[in-house]
């Protein structure tokens, strides 16, 4: 089958590719022997306050045209995505993916480039609201930093009033070894996380995670940091978007420096009553200064 490239040279074909194997990787080699461990019983949920709560199926991200405009590329980090089932195990000690289709790798991805594509045609929440406004003048592909979320059953096997807990943050943001990714070396083994593998296939110019001031622990271990190191940097009032490219620090595969921005989710933003206008307006000059000071 033919692949087709945009005009400025995007794939998206073999981006998704990547990002897929990534993500299956990630789930082969974090995901399915902390699911394994100690820590999960043997329904497969974790006990807090003696309450079960049940880990979700893994969101997998996927790029749509949105990124292959002509403008500068944006990565938007969410916190992590609700509205999974509840993850469930076969006999063989492998992921039952096939019960649910729609929340395998594969899956979740097509999925996530549908809802971009529609979010972006027809945002119905403050989160899409925010990210169509950067549009205007970033080509952007939305993640979520926490890729799994745990949450308390509904009857239809839904979790509900979700999230991460601190031990497991420390374990599934982490980084670990396995195959690279680089185009020109595949079989490099590196220690990197999943978000930072997934950095680098997307090779953007910007980097924003949406994920307000308490995700500092999974945003932190990501990137092989002690979560202190951000405490002074977290967003406030004062100031809703920080710039933090000079703690993590990444480049894009052209060798530039990456602007990587930490700020509110969308809902905070819009009940902090900061603008979307002054929203994009903030992340546009912050990026435009350090693109010119390179």
């Amino acid at each position: 089958m033919e692949t087709s490239l945009t005009h400025n040279h995007i794939d998206l074909e073999k981006i998704n590719e990547k990002l897929l194997k990534a993500n299956i990787d990630w789930i082969d080699n974090k995901l399915l022997s902390f699911y394994l461990s100690k820590d999960m019983n043997e329904k497969g949920c974790c006990l807090i306050n003696n309450i079960e709560y049940f880990l979700a199926y893994p969101f997998c991200c996927g790029v749509t045209e949105h990124y292959c405009q002509d403008k500068p590329k944006m990565v938007l980090f969410g916190q992590e995505y609700h509205g999974s089932k509840a993850l469930k195990l076969n006999d063989d000690k492998t992921f039952d993916f096939e019960s649910y289709e729609g929340y395998s790798p594969k899956g979740y991805q097509d999925w996530a480039i549908k809802h971009t594509n529609n979010m972006l045609l027809k945002p119905k929440y403050s989160f899409w609201q925010y990210i169509k406004s950067l549009t205007e003048n970033f080509s952007i592909c939305w993640n979520n930093l926490d890729k799994v979320y745990l949450g308390k059953k509904d009857k239809d096997e839904y979790l509900k009033n979700g999230k991460l807990t601190y031990d497991l943050e420390k374990v599934l943001s982490a980084r670990y070894e396995a195959k690279g990714y680089e185009s020109n070396s595949s079989c490099t083994t590196t220690n990197r996380s999943l978000i930072e593998r997934e950095i680098q296939i997307l090779c953007p110019d910007i980097v924003v995670f949406l994920v307000g001031p308490y995700y500092d622990l999974s945003l932190a271990t990501a990137f092989g940091l002690d979560r202190e190191s951000l405490y002074e940097y977290r967003p406030s009032l004062a100031n809703s978007v920080r710039d933090i490219s000079n703690v993590i620090k990444l480049k894009n595969n052209t060798g530039k420096d990456i602007t990587v921005l930490w700020t509110y989710h969308p809902r905070s933003l819009q009940l902090y009553k900061i603008t979307k206008e002054s929203f994009v307006n903030e992340i546009t000059n912050k990026y435009n200064t350090n693109k010119n000071s390179q």
